[in-house]
């Protein structure tokens, strides 16, 4: 007979409307959780969450959704309606779309920066808050000459003089530094490349800020990189790492001692890094790069970074898919 003292409804949504408008009926007094099956998609997750809160009953049991998705998505899913998260759909389809998150400042509220650029074309912005997202195209934003190279690869952000600032590296070793804000447009502050010592030109490269020194305005920025001709100086190199600083918003990128190499067997595809200072010693970084191959593999490798020496000291290879692509998030500094 418990059967009869559960709402166990499907995703029909003038029914559950129906019944949120009678108050639940006699489900009220139940015992048992109120439950829905089987939305797989966001929007009618959020619908049936809304149309539950919108009622103004709280079932104490709970109200719980019969899923057959990954548990995961659900969870991303449903984080709006539950309070533990936010999220925005945006307007357009992104081409390659990359994200980074942006931390609070005096002059703006956290947000998700999210941008997309195709090579020969202008770039694509949406600056996404809790309350609102603002998407910009903005084809003028970098000098032609870095416009016309190659897509994005890797944004990263920093903070300089309470300034929210996007770094933005691109594939054939260009990079755009951005200030970011909810109450306008990303200016363009700073652009330039990044060739190491003895690399003439770029099959791949991908960079990511270690850390902004807010009293000088200077930013380190960690690079992995692959080399066109598959050498650096005249040496067999695959992928390389760097480590670099720019010490104001209308200087270059000085190289902070020379690359290090790193082997791989395979035909690297993507890269991606990840560096933070050692909390002990601010003459060390501490580095993780990703590598993607031809051949199924994506490559962990540690790396300790100084200003004399620069070493890999660990290497892992996982077995993933061919063709993967990952992206490794910023580390805590």
């Amino acid at each position: 007979w418990d059967r009869f003292q559960v709402l166990n409804e499907p995703q029909v949504k003038v029914g559950w409307e129906l019944t949120a408008d009678l108050g639940f009926g006699k489900f009220k007094n139940s015992q048992y959780p109120i439950q829905l099956w089987e939305p797989s998609n966001e929007d009618l997750i959020e619908d049936f969450s809304r149309i539950y809160l919108d009622s103004g009953y709280i079932h104490e049991p709970g109200f719980y959704f019969a899923i057959n998705i990954d548990a995961s998505m659900f969870d991303v899913y449903a984080a709006q309606s539950r309070g533990v998260g936010w999220h925005h759909s945006l307007g357009v389809t992104y081409e390659n779309p990359i994200a980074t998150f942006v931390p609070a400042t005096d002059s703006t509220e956290e947000l998700l920066l999210v941008v997309s650029t195709e090579k020969g074309t202008g770039l694509r912005v949406a600056q996404v808050s809790s309350t609102h997202a603002i998407e910009q195209n903005l084809p003028g934003i970098a000098s032609p000459s870095l416009r016309d190279s190659s897509k994005a690869t890797s944004v990263s952000a920093g903070c300089i003089d309470n300034d929210a600032i996007a770094f933005m590296s691109l594939e054939a070793g260009g990079y755009a530094m951005l200030s970011v804000s909810l109450v306008e447009a990303p200016v363009l502050l700073a652009e330039g490349w990044l060739f190491p010592e003895g690399v003439t030109a770029l099959a791949y490269s991908s960079a990511a800020v270690v850390k902004t020194l807010t009293s000088s305005g200077a930013m380190y920025v960690s690079q992995v990189f692959v080399p066109a001709d598959m050498n650096i100086a005249g040496n067999a190199c695959t992928v390389g790492v760097q480590l670099w600083i720019i010490e104001g918003l209308f200087q270059g990128a000085i190289a902070i001692g020379n690359a290090v190499c790193i082997e791989t067997d395979d035909l690297v595809e993507s890269a991606s890094i990840a560096a933070a200072f050692d909390p002990t010693d601010n003459n060390i970084v501490e580095a993780l790069v990703v590598t993607s191959t031809n051949s199924s593999n994506i490559l962990c490798t540690s790396l300790t970074l100084a200003t004399t020496e620069m070493a890999p000291i660990a290497t892992k290879a996982v077995h993933v898919g061919a063709h993967s692509r990952v992206d490794v998030g910023a580390a805590p500094s």
